[in-house]
């Protein structure tokens, strides 16, 4: 992940953990909060960990958004896939609920692995967002990676 001001790169950070990096936000008070996919981590400047949320066994996230000053949203994908407001505080979720998204059947043959919640067939929620108004959009992202 890198921040570029001017045509010039003038932060970098490699996240230790294992995923993709797939949003990433740069906060008012110069932190940097950011989904990757299995989880969400916020850092400061100096590259130190001040808040993180682990992803659920079986589930992965792929966006997250702050949520006033001290909470965060984001859409943890799984079987259900979830809308969470978590409390970076508290801890506590202050909402939940399920989104939903419809399964798709697999033909026979699925490059030789066992169909997984998430991945098979590939029912993604990413790029979500919140308008001004409060207004939440998310996005499916469908791919069947089955053979014909």
């Amino acid at each position: 992940m890198s921040i570029i001001r001017g045509g010039r790169v003038v932060w970098t950070y490699t996240h230790p953990g294992r995923g993709e990096i797939s949003d990433a936000v740069l906060q008012p008070n110069g932190n940097i909060l950011f989904a990757h996919q299995f989880g969400v981590t916020e850092i400061t400047m100096d590259k130190k960990v001040v808040w993180n949320y682990d992803a659920s066994t079986n589930t992965e996230i792929h966006t997250a958004q702050p949520f006033g000053t001290n909470s965060v949203w984001f859409v943890q994908n799984g079987n259900p896939a979830k809308f969470i407001i978590i409390n970076k505080i508290t801890g506590d979720i202050e909402r939940q609920f399920e989104l939903p998204v419809k399964k798709q059947k697999l033909s026979a043959l699925t490059f030789n692995r066992p169909p997984c919640s998430i991945h098979r067939p590939k029912n993604v929620l990413y790029r979500n967002k919140t308008t001004k108004l409060g207004i939440f959009i998310t996005f499916v992202h469908v791919q069947d990676l089955s053979i014909p």
